[in-house]
């Protein structure tokens, strides 16, 4: 599997820089700890390298200029390193070379700090959202995140609230806004070892006031069309066989060329066939399950099958098969595989159909809140899954919570 720094160093490898700033982008990229953020432990004392800034006027600072002493340490420690072997670099120079770094994708990338890499995110947001309900929401979190943070982390609410002149309510908002944000840079990586495997979504989904948006990742489809020149090669033999003799060569050539270019064409409509297929079936699932894109909230998945969503596409089973096993969507949530929104029923006490995903999230959920040192087993957990009318066997249970990688209440005691 590619590495997250490996990740890093194609996308520098594509850009237009100088042989000296490729060895300062690769030198801070070799600096970027698993979590994606700049590492702040000295090479040679592993002291934390922030230890140098005065923290005695932090409180008072904001994040972003605390954000820019940061990364001016990390500057001029790399400046330090390249002296040691000759080569000077202006500071200018470092830190413009940073700036491209932290430019690069997963989005807060060579953040010094989780508060620096939620505002980046917030900045992409509230620039790349339609929706002027939440652009003006992550304004007010990154705000929120540079000059009142203290408040944030002592829970003073209402302290915030006049900060900002906002009402409780509005606050609730922006704080259900913030949890969605990713907890660091290279969240949305699976990580083996130190190897860490980019998941890149195939739709974004974003919600405009309640209106459900889907459309493919630009990276996703290539905008692909025959060579111009190609088809001016093609015209002009053409016309030279019209108006000259019987040429073996030229009209093997041509026919060569007018083979090829069909073949082209052929497979581009192919591809642009698939790309509406993809976004028919996303689409179709959008609709299904319109109440937990809006919440966010497991507990509002229906119940739905591959045949269901065949049945409404009029696509093949196979077909929403492999689309739902092999794709992600990026929404509000997080990014998610499109199979999660697939699941069976099961009834409650009240008749109503329950779905089997929203079921595994109870279990989850009741696991999560547990005391530690009495964990629940799967007989306690059929009883509170039963107070909530739903009757499932303790096999059931059981396999519910295997599937989602839980092991049994012994193994979860501490």
């Amino acid at each position: 599997e590619e590495s997250l720094i490996d990740y890093l160093k194609k996308q520098i490898s594509t850009l237009k820089l100088t042989p000296d700033e490729y060895d300062i982008a690769f030198h801070i990229i070799c600096s970027i700890d698993n979590k994606g953020y700049l590492d702040k432990s000295s090479p040679k004392e592993g002291a934390n390298l922030y230890d140098r800034i005065n923290y005695a006027e932090n409180s008072k600072k904001s994040t972003t200029l605390q954000s820019y002493e940061r990364l001016v340490v990390h500057a001029e420690i790399l400046r330090g390193q390249f002296a040691a072997s000759g080569r000077i670099f202006e500071f200018d120079d470092v830190m413009r070379v940073f700036k491209i770094v932290r430019a690069l994708d997963p989005i807060g990338i060579a953040s010094t700090s989780s508060a620096e890499n939620m505002m980046v995110q917030l900045e992409y947001m509230a620039k790349e959202t339609q929706s002027a309900q939440t652009k003006s929401r992550a304004m007010v979190a990154h705000r929120i995140l540079d000059l009142h943070k203290n408040l944030l982390e002592n829970n003073r609410l209402d302290d915030l609230c006049s900060k900002l002149k906002i009402s409780r309510e509005e606050l609730r908002e922006v704080l259900n806004l913030m949890r969605k944000l990713k907890a660091h840079p290279a969240s949305g990586f699976n990580t083996s070892g130190n190897q860490l495997s980019n998941i890149v979504p195939d739709f974004y989904l974003e919600n405009n006031d309640g209106r459900l948006e889907v459309r493919l990742f630009y990276t996703n489809r290539p905008n692909l069309r025959v060579k111009q020149e190609m088809l001016d090669k093609l015209t002009s033999l053409k016309i030279e066989l019209k108006n000259a003799k019987k040429n073996p060569a030229l009209t093997e050539e041509r026919n060569y060329l007018d083979e090829k270019i069909k073949q082209a064409n052929a497979f581009i409509d192919s591809l642009s066939q698939r790309f509406n297929t993809l976004s028919q079936v996303m689409r179709t699932i959008v609709e299904f399950q319109r109440d937990f894109f809006i919440s966010g909230d497991w507990s509002d998945i229906k119940p739905m099958i591959l045949e269901r969503i065949a049945e409404k596409t009029g696509l093949d089973v196979s077909t929403i098969s492999r689309v739902a096993s092999t794709k992600y969507v990026q929404t509000e949530h997080g990014i998610l595989s499109l199979r999660r929104f697939f699941s069976e029923s099961i009834k409650n006490n009240e008749g109503q159909d329950v779905s089997t995903t929203a079921v595994k999230e109870i279990v989850r959920d009741l696991i999560a809140a547990e005391t530690p040192r009495k964990p629940m087993s799967d007989d306690v957990i059929c009883k509170e899954l039963e107070n909530r009318g739903l009757n499932i066997a303790r096999r059931t249970v059981a396999k519910y919570r295997e599937s989602m990688g839980i092991p049994v209440a012994r193994l979860r005691k501490s």
